[in-house]
């Protein structure tokens, strides 16, 4: 019988699982931004932020 997670225990999953999508995409970044042919803001700003965070989201 395969039981489904309660909502909390998926949301704990989540919750660890955003910090370390959030690190692979901004260790990947550079290769994101020379793909768009965009240069890497120096110490980042915040659309750096704003967009590794929204990335982190939908990163597998």
């Amino acid at each position: 019988m395969s039981r489904t997670p309660h909502r909390c225990c998926r949301q704990a999953a989540l919750g660890n699982t955003l910090p370390l999508a959030l690190a692979a995409w901004i260790r990947a970044s550079p290769g994101w931004y020379q793909n768009f042919g965009k240069e890497l803001p120096d110490g980042g700003d915040w659309t750096f932020l704003a967009r590794a965070l929204q990335t982190a989201t939908v990163y597998e």
